[in-house]
């Protein structure tokens, strides 16, 4: 399976209602380049499995920090501008818990 784990802050959410009324939510997350005042930005999509792209825009906001367990996607498209069939791999969220800063141990944490 290629299930993994990324961390970030929440840069903006992009909630998305489908002809057939399901939500789905997009999240910009950023990471700090190391050695580096540069942010890599990338972006995660929920979809309403479980509920989670409504509780994901319900209960996070820009600038809080996250930890999401992700799937990579591989889908096909056509190119508008040439008519192509393309490939691209999504980022999927399935869950996601909020973390702060703990300034005593200098890490996150997840909230309780």
């Amino acid at each position: 399976m290629n299930e993994f784990r990324v961390s970030g802050r929440v840069n903006k959410i992009s909630i998305f209602y489908k002809d057939d009324g399901n939500c789905y939510t997009k999240v910009f997350l950023s990471q700090k380049v190391p050695k580096k005042d540069k942010y890599n930005p990338f972006n995660i999509v929920y979809f309403n499995t479980n509920g989670v792209a409504e509780k994901i825009a319900d209960e996070v906001k820009q600038g809080d920090y996250i930890e999401t367990k992700c799937y990579l996607t591989p889908y096909e498209y056509t190119d508008n501008e040439t008519g192509k069939t393309k490939n691209s791999i999504n980022i999927t969220g399935v869950s996601f818990e909020k973390l702060i800063y703990d300034d005593e141990t200098k890490k996150f944490v997840k909230v309780a």
